[in-house]
């Protein structure tokens, strides 16, 4: 949603900043004023193919709602990340993406 819920940002500020391999990207879909974003809205498979390297040779990691973390899962399946390389977790029982 916003900064004000946004879990363990600082944590991963600080390994972006150590880690030069580690790319780390924010997307509120309601940005409080002064939050600093990298994308703002629903997060679109436009929006992830920007962010991605040509080679979809990558590791990713997301974490949210679970409708938006099955709308990402199947993004990054349409992008060609390889399921190996998909990585999630949830805040409670785990469920399904699909």
């Amino acid at each position: 949603r916003d900064r004000g819920v946004h879990a363990f940002r600082e944590k991963i500020d600080a390994l972006a900043q150590t880690h030069g391999q580690l790319t780390r990207r924010y997307c509120y879909d309601q940005a409080a004023a002064g939050d600093e974003v990298d994308a703002q809205g629903l997060l679109s498979t436009d929006r992830l193919a920007q962010w991605l390297p040509e080679s979809r040779d990558a590791d990713v990691y997301f974490l949210g709602p679970r409708g938006f973390m099955r709308s990402v899962k199947q993004s990054l399946r349409e992008l060609g990340v390889p399921e190996a390389q998909v990585h999630y977790e949830f805040f409670g029982p785990a469920e399904a993406l699909a």
